[in-house]
């Protein structure tokens, strides 16, 4: 007899078990590669919100209304911009809980009568808010906490600027606290999900003298970070 051409059904299952195994092992491969992507890209979207910020703080940015009052007790009362005794030295990064939403305000400072003493105040309202990407979270390595801010400020006497962070936050009449905390160190900021890639986690570096292009570097996380 002669035998039919085709295939039995035995080796048509299992090509089609072969080629099912090979299509889900390639479309989680794919699945992985896009989480890595969408990791990535929110790393360097929270890179870049903390990054224009800085830049701010270098080139300070005046865009207080001529008759919006200096929220420091003992300032001239509406006075225009470049004519008040009350300047912006800086900026407040507030973050949330989590870590996802943040909000920025502006840094008053107000020269004492001493002609010394300087006094330093936030602004009761916002200037600029941020949201993470893919709902990614931010903590503090060192001090560990609930809560994320930094300040980035110009000494106004000096013109040096520096940048301090906690993990807790602080009133806009108590900021000063926050920028009188010893700054030599350097923050690590991790940026984390518990379901996303422990060993590959990445992490923003604030050097505390952040007179330079190195203030905020972007590079692998610590043991720290890996461990949230």
């Amino acid at each position: 007899m002669r035998r039919q051409g085709g295939f039995t059904v035995i080796e048509v299952t299992m090509f089609l078990a072969i080629s099912g195994t090979m299509a889900i092992a390639l479309l989680a491969g794919i699945g992985v590669a896009i989480q890595r992507q969408q990791y990535r890209d929110a790393v360097q979207s929270y890179a870049n919100f903390l990054t224009e910020q800085y830049s701010k703080v270098i080139s300070i940015e005046n865009d207080r209304q001529p008759t919006d009052p200096c929220p420091i007790p003992g300032a001239s009362v509406n006075g225009y911009r470049g004519q008040s005794n009350c300047v912006i030295v800086g900026r407040y990064i507030i973050g949330d809980d989590q870590g996802r939403s943040f909000r920025v305000k502006l840094i008053y400072a107000l020269l004492g009568a001493d002609g010394k003493t300087w006094s330093y105040r936030s602004s009761n309202n916002n200037v600029a808010e941020y949201q993470t990407n893919w709902s990614v979270k931010t903590a503090l390595v060192e001090p560990a906490g609930g809560g994320l801010s930094v300040a980035m400020v110009r000494n106004p006497a000096t013109g040096e600027l520096a940048i301090r962070s906690d993990s807790r936050t602080y009133p806009d009449d108590k900021i000063s606290e926050l920028l009188t905390t010893s700054g030599d160190a350097t923050y690590e900021v991790c940026i984390y999900d518990e379901k996303w890639f422990a060993p590959e986690r990445l992490s923003v570096f604030i050097g505390a003298r952040a007179g330079s292009s190195e203030a905020l570097t972007v590079k692998g996380a610590g043991n720290a970070c890996k461990a949230l």
